[in-house]
């Protein structure tokens, strides 16, 4: 099964595409200047559609 993942790490966070237990990609942004989750959200989205679309897998396919 291949799923999405956000991991904050404080001023930087990753969006990473999992299958099983096995990382396929990974994509780091800065959420530097950023206080709150909320405003970050929509860097996260675009973090994860851009991990699906390198590895070209199907939005679809993913859990």
């Amino acid at each position: 099964m291949k799923a999405l993942a956000v991991d904050p790490e404080g001023s930087q966070a990753k969006a990473t595409l999992v299958e099983d237990r096995a990382v396929l990609r990974t994509r780091r942004l800065t959420t530097e200047g950023s206080h709150e989750f909320t405003p970050v959200l929509p860097r996260f989205s675009t973090a994860l559609r851009e991990v699906l679309r390198n590895s070209g897998v199907e939005s679809l396919a993913v859990a």
